[in-house]
C-alpha cells in the first residue's frame, strides 16, 4: 500500500471529518444515504449530508460516514444511521429529510426514523417521495427486455466493449480506421446491466462509430485467431448487411433512453 493512503485515511481524514461535523452541529440537515454491495460481498452503506454551511455561507453536500453491513434491512440501516449521528453528536431531531434511492426498503426505514425522531420530541421528516430514478430505471428495463431478446442490442453493446477493451492491438487497429475515415477518436463505452439508463450514452457512442465498426468487422482482413473467436463472429453477424435493423434498433434504444431520462433528471 502506498504510504500516502494511510496518511490520508488516518491522518488527514479525521481532521476534515471533524471540520465537517463541527460545521453541521447547529444546522438542520438532509441525510442522503445509499447502499450497495461491494466486490467483497459486503453491504456498503454511505451517508452524506446536505446543510447550510456557516463556514462557506452556502448550502453544501458533505460526506459523513460509511458503514459495512452483512444484512441491510430497514432496521439495520436505521441502527447504523442513529449510531453514526450519535457518535458525531449530530442531533437526530435536526434531520429534515431522508434522501434515498430504493423505494421499498426505505419506506420502512423512513417510518422507523420518524418514530425515533418523534419520541425525541422532534417533528416527522418532510416527505417528498422516494427517488424516481428506480421507477424510471425499472420501467425502461422492462420495456427494453421485452424486445431485446430478438433485437440483440444488449449483446452487441457488451461484445463491442469487451472486444476492444481487453486487447490494445485491436483498439489501435480501430483507431487507424477512425483516422482513415476522418472520424473523431472516441472509445466505446461500457454497458452496465444494473444501470439500464447507461444504455443511451453507450448506444450514442456505437452510432457515432458505426461507419468505423462496419469497416473494421466487415471490410478489413484479420488474423485467424480474431476471425475464429466467438465474440468476433457474434459481432460480425450483428453488423452484416442482412442485419441492418441493428442500426435502427440501436438508435431506438438511444432515443428511448433520452425520452425516459427526462423523468429522472
Amino acid at each position: 500500500m502506498p504510504r500516502r493512503l494511510p496518511i490520508i485515511a488516518f491522518g488527514l481524514g479525521p481532521y476534515f471529518h471533524e471540520e465537517i461535523v463541527n460545521d453541521m452541529k447547529n444546522s438542520w440537515y438532509t441525510l442522503l444515504v445509499d447502499e450497495t454491495t461491494t466486490d467483497q460481498n459486503v453491504k456498503q452503506f454511505d451517508m452524506h449530508a446536505r446543510c447550510w454551511s456557516r463556514a462557506e455561507d452556502r448550502v453544501v453536500r458533505k460526506y459523513v460516514a460509511s458503514s459495512f453491513l452483512g444484512h441491510a434491512q430497514a432496521g439495520d440501516l436505521k441502527t447504523s444511521i442513529v449510531e453514526t449521528l450519535s457518535k458525531d453528536c449530530l442531533p437526530l431531531v435536526k434531520m429534515l429529510h431522508l434522501g434515498c434511492d430504493g423505494p421499498d426498503v426505505n419506506k420502512s426505514l423512513k417510518n422507523q426514523l420518524n418514530e425515533s425522531i418523534v419520541q425525541l420530541g422532534g417533528k416527522p421528516l418532510i416527505d417528498i417521495g422516494s427517488c424516481n430514478l428506480h421507477v424510471v430505471h425499472n420501467g425502461f428495463h422492462a420495456g427494453i427486455s421485452s424486445v431485446d431478446q430478438s433485437w440483440g442490442v444488449e449483446d452487441l453493446m457488451s461484445n463491442l466493449f469487451t472486444f476492444f477493451k481487453k486487447y490494445s492491438s485491436r483498439a489501435e487497429d480501430f483507431t487507424v480506421i477512425q483516422e482513415a475515415l476522418n472520424m473523431e477518436k472516441k472509445a466505446l463505452k461500457r454497458f452496465v446491466s444494473n444501470r439500464w439508463l447507461s444504455v443511451g450514452p453507450v448506444c450514442e457512442r456505437i452510432i457515432e462509430n458505426w461507419a468505423g465498426l462496419t469497416k473494421y468487422f466487415l471490410k478489413t482482413e484479420h488474423s485467424a485467431p480474431i476471425k475464429e473467436s466467438s465474440m468476433y463472429k457474434r459481432i460480425t453477424t450483428s453488423l452484416q448487411e442482412g442485419n441492418k435493423y441493428n442500426a435502427c434498433t440501436t438508435a431506438f434504444h438511444r432515443q428511448y433512453c433520452k425520452l425516459v431520462q427526462t423523468f429522472s433528471d
